[in-house]
């Protein structure tokens, strides 16, 4: 371990039983991450690890301080290639075969990112799989494990490579609904958008409001669900 940093250790698991023994940890870690993903706590992640079957090579990363008791990071890893015309050895951070999980960004607990960061990075050179490369997808640029890891490479003169960025106009508000659909929809769509408006306020009153109330906020989510199961995809059994 490097100096200066607290001492950690890293466990690794190979399968969704396994890890459920590390459950609890992972839950107290998932309420004081730098960056959250619900992805990734065992609620989610859990049932999507038994449904995928044995078909990816897991290697499930768990960083504990010394004491063994509190769960510092969890950095959900396949074994896999890094592309078929590149044949190299490499861990990817898990996706379910079908992309239920939209973002990988690990676990890792606010008062210890520098530790996990350099844990890992120790862990990947004593590696006895020989794995020399880290592909991370759908990692948000901005989240604060990225970074980190970006000036550990650049301090160690470590190669990165950024394949592609991709902005989501999920995370970021925007000054007002009308600037928003003008940038992201073209006349036709925004026209179709207010015919639909149209078709749906005749079936009642229709506003649009901010939810600040968390109660209301679970309200109107059961309200969704229970809507969407009373229509095709309910007959079908495939609604969510």
């Amino acid at each position: 371990m490097r100096l200066g940093l607290e001492p950690a250790s890293v466990v690794v698991v190979r399968d969704g039983d396994q890890l459920a023994h590390h459950a609890a940890a992972i839950e107290r870690l998932a309420g004081h991450c730098v960056d959250a993903n619900p992805f990734y706590e065992p609620w989610f992640m859990l049932p999507l690890l038994k449904a995928s079957g044995q078909r990816q090579r897991l290697c499930l990363l768990l960083v504990y301080g010394m004491a063994g008791t509190d769960l510092l990071g969890f950095f959900p890893f396949e074994r896999t290639l890094f592309h078929r015309r590149l044949p190299l050895p490499c861990l990817r951070l898990w996706r379910d075969p079908r992309h239920w999980v939209l973002r990988s960004t690990p676990l890792v607990h606010e008062g210890a990112l520098a530790t996990c960061v350099a844990t890992l990075m120790d862990w990947m050179a004593s590696d006895a799989s020989g794995a020399r490369l880290i592909d991370l997808p759908h990692l948000p640029g901005s989240a604060a494990f990225t970074q980190a890891l970006a000036g550990q490479l650049i301090a160690e003169s470590g190669f990165r490579h950024v394949r592609f960025e991709r902005e989501s106009h999920l995370y970021r508000r925007q000054d007002s609904v009308e600037h928003y659909l003008a940038a992201i929809l073209d006349g036709d769509k925004r026209r179709n958008l207010q015919r639909r408006q149209r078709r749906l306020a005749e079936q009642g009153t229709l506003a649009y409001v901010d939810v600040d109330d968390d109660g209301e906020g679970e309200h109107l989510i059961d309200d969704f669900l229970a809507l969407e199961a009373q229509g095709w995809k309910g007959r079908n059994g495939t609604a969510m």
